[in-house]
């Protein structure tokens, strides 16, 4: 939905579809100055995806979180590692733990720069070639993602 205007902006004409009742409210125009809209979020996580290309490219690793309310994975690509967290309930969670085997960083203490999302990051230890019951930001709000990366 492109507007508040007749038939949401997407014609001048009635489309051969009706438009969604919420259209007035939810439309691109209403969004676009709008800091904590969707739109918004998209673009920053877009803008995102093109200055990191291990958001884009193949290499994934998903971790073990302990709930499946909570996405986890390593992304790489060549030198640049980033890890992602998406809390998936509509509800805080401050009880998860991330692991992981295969992660492709030596053994030691990582310090962790948050390119998306809030919160202090706590350093990442990886041992034996594992990342062991980790928790990079203590509480997850409610449908957040955090994109941060290994330094």
């Amino acid at each position: 939905q492109w507007s508040g205007a007749e038939y949401a902006g997407f014609s001048t004409i009635e489309p051969w579809r009706p438009v969604h009742e919420n259209y007035l409210q939810v439309n691109v125009a209403a969004q676009e100055n709008d800091p904590d809209s969707l739109l918004s979020h998209y673009q920053e996580l877009i803008a995102l995806r093109k200055e990191h290309p291990a958001l884009g490219e193949e290499g994934i690793i998903i971790l073990n979180t302990g709930t499946t309310r909570v996405f986890a994975a390593l992304r790489h690509h060549q030198d640049e590692i980033l890890l992602v967290v998406v809390n998936l309930s509509d509800e805080p969670i401050s009880d998860y733990l991330i692991s992981g085997e295969e992660i492709t960083l030596d053994d030691g203490s990582y310090d962790l720069e948050t390119l998306f999302g809030d919160g202090e990051t706590q350093p990442a230890t990886i041992s034996d070639g594992r990342l062991w019951e980790f928790q990079p930001v203590p509480e997850l709000l409610p449908f957040s993602t955090h994109i941060m990366k290994f330094d």
